[in-house]
This record gives structure tokens, C-alpha cells and sequence, in this order.
């Protein structure tokens, strides 16, 4: 099967032959910068305006520096953290996220020079096993869903700490997207462990700190949601 993420200036590929393939958009000429990587079948992408990070077949986690102006990749080095495998990734604006195979949460972001990533903190019980099955980022802020399909979210202050801001207020969430002020989640009502199990679409604004609506028909049914800085999408079953 075929994964494809794009943004304006960049994008990633897998393709059916377990290929991954990247490359910068360039609408005066070809694609620029283009490198090829082996043995992603069943792998995983994820790609901001930053970074770039990809999960193999045996679960190795690689992440990626992107720098648009001179159409290059640098390669980073993940901390320690992913060598027990990783099962999900998650490239922000500004930090990069993963769930090991143990569903333990580690963030790291960028020293701004060299290759190296800097631990950012976390709430302590998403570092334990068995806390996390996904993790998505944002704008200032992560969210991860637990192994309950319980939703956490928590924001960034100076020193790399953070800020709780949104935990535990909804439960059988199946998907999380986040934006530059808020975030949208699909919740089950049956059971979110199916994988085809439409959902009511929900999300919350953290700089007000209160539930937004939304349209009337897309309460219910609704599969998939992505959020891109103050807009959303939303396909329903």
C-alpha cells in the first residue's frame, strides 16, 4: 500500500515495494534533493517544515533536518530512547515525538546546529510503558492517546518544560490533529479498537480553554480529521 504526506515545499513517499522516497517541491523546475531508503514496507512518515522522521520495517526510527532554502536533508541523531523500536512518529514545527514499542513517549527538538536533539520534558506518566499507543504535534503543543483511548495534551513554556493543558477531559478517542490554537479528535461511540469505526468529531480551543463547535453534519460518521494551523478537514464515512 501506498503513504504519501506532502506539505508546500517537500514530500515523502512509501510505496507498494516497501521504497521510501523524498524529495523538495520545486514548481520551476524538477524535484530537488531527492533521496531513496530501502526495507520501509509497513513503515511509517511523518514531515513538517523542519523535520522529516520515518519508522522501517524493523522499527528503527530516522530523523531528518530539512532545510527548504538549499534543498537538503541532515541527518539527526534520535537518542537512545528509540534503539528498544518505535511504533509511531510525530514531526512538529518545532519538536519531533515517538511511541516505542513498550508505548512509552519521548520528545525531542532541534540544538540548532550539529545533529544533535535535545530531551524535551513530557508528563511523567506518558514516559512509562504501556502509557501511549499514538502521539501527534502541533503548534506549541503534543497530544498522545493512551492505551484506554484516553486523550492527553500539553503545551510548551521556556526551558523546554511543559504545561498541562488539556487531560483525561475525553475518552474513546480514536484520532487527534492539532492546530495553531486547537485541536480536533474523532471519539467513538462504539468501540475505538475498530478500525473502521466512524466517530462524533470534537475539538477544543486551549487558548480560550473551552469546547468549539462544529458543523451540525459532522457530529457523527466522521473517519478522519486533520487540522493545518487555524483551518480543518474532515472526511465522514
Amino acid at each position: 500500500m501506498t503513504k504519501v504526506v506532502a506539505k508546500a515545499s517537500s514530500t515523502a513517499v512509501i510505496d507498494a515495494a516497501g521504497e521510501l522516497k523524498f524529495w523538495f517541491n520545486r514548481m520551476d523546475a524538477a524535484p530537488e534533493g531527492a533521496m531513496t531508503l530501502q526495507g520501509y514496507s509497513n513503515g511509517k512518515l511523518s514531515l513538517s517544515s523542519r523535520f522529516f522522521c520515518a519508522i522501517n520495517t524493523a522499527q528503527e526510527l530516522s530523523c531528518f533536518r530539512v532545510n527548504q532554502s538549499t534543498a537538503t536533508l541532515k541527518k539527526l541523531h534520535v537518542p537512545r530512547f528509540s534503539a528498544e523500536g518505535v511504533i509511531d512518529v510525530s514531526a512538529g514545527p518545532d519538536q519531533i515525538c515517538a511511541v516505542t514499542v513498550k508505548s512509552a513517549i519521548s520528545c525531542w527538538t532541534y540544538a540548532s546546529r550539529g545533529s544533535q536533539l535535545l530531551h524535551l520534558s513530557v508528563p511523567n506518566r506518558m514516559r512509562k510503558a504501556g502509557s501511549a499507543r499514538s502521539v501527534q504535534t502541533g503548534d506549541n503543543k503534543n497530544c498522545a492517546i493512551d492505551a484506554d483511548h484516553n486523550l492527553t495534551c500539553w503545551g510548551f513554556v521556556e526551558g523546554r518544560k511543559y504545561t498541562e493543558q488539556f487531560e483525561d477531559k475525553e475518552r474513546d478517542v480514536k484520532q487527534v490533529s492539532i492546530g495553531r490554537d486547537f485541536f480536533c479528535f474523532i471519539k467513538s461511540v462504539i468501540n475505538p479498537d475498530i478500525i473502521d469505526n466512524a466517530g462524533q468529531l470534537g475539538c477544543f480551543n486551549t487558548a480560550l480553554n473551552k469546547n468549539l463547535g462544529v458543523p451540525k453534519d459532522f457530529k457523527k460518521d466522521v473517519k478522519q480529521v486533520s487540522v493545518e494551523g487555524g483551518q480543518v478537514c474532515a472526511i465522514k464515512r
